[in-house]
């Protein structure tokens, strides 16, 4: 309906429902409005979502080269950061969950080894770092994005990532979050359904 509506907007995004299965709690996704959308937003993190909660316009997609062949790691980051510099891109946020994404701890398709994703970081650094702004927000989320496959590993290696973070920020929400994982990665992640 949105895009019978909107024929203008080539971007559309929304919430999804996500459910820690292991941990048996979900919670609902928060992306920002669409003018809060910027390079600098989505280098500091990523608030729209990952493939399952967008749709993009056919010729918009093949106009910014799709997805990266070149990357084994965070394609659908590195194609949001395209999509978002192109001075065609008209974004329009649904307010309704219409994706369910599970999630499993301690599962072997989460793999700590972070080589692909420390490449990628180094790709996307090397071809979207432009300021100094930039670079400080990239370097927080460079460090959310190893953390990841650690914490869903329910490792505690993760509270090395958010004691850089915590590093970077001087955020003492970011010093307590490293020492939740370092106590245990179990309860940092039961800590999400309060967050």
């Amino acid at each position: 309906d949105v895009i019978a509506e909107h024929p203008d907007v080539n971007f559309v995004y929304h919430p999804a429902k996500c459910e820690m299965v292991n941990e048996g709690f979900s919670y609902v996704t928060n992306p920002i409005d669409p003018q809060e959308i910027s390079v600098e937003r989505i280098l500091l993190a990523n608030k729209i979502g990952g493939m399952p909660m967008i749709g993009v316009k056919k010729d918009l997609f093949l106009k910014i080269g799709g997805l990266s062949t070149a990357l084994r790691s965070l394609e659908d980051y590195d194609f949001l950061l395209k999509l978002v510099q192109d001075p065609t891109f008209k974004a329009y946020k649904v307010a309704e969950p219409l994706t369910y994404c599970t999630f499993h701890t301690k599962r072997s398709s989460v793999s700590t080894d972070t080589t692909n994703t420390q490449k990628a970081i180094d790709y996307i650094r090397e071809h979207y770092v432009k300021t100094a702004e930039q670079e400080k927000n990239f370097a927080i989320n460079a460090q959310y994005m190893l953390a990841y496959p650690h914490i869903m590993n329910l490792s505690r290696k993760a509270a090395f990532y958010y004691f850089e973070i915590f590093k970077l920020t001087k955020s003492i929400k970011q010093l307590v979050i490293a020492f939740v994982v370092l106590i245990s990665p179990k309860l940092a992640i039961n800590l999400k359904r309060f967050m």
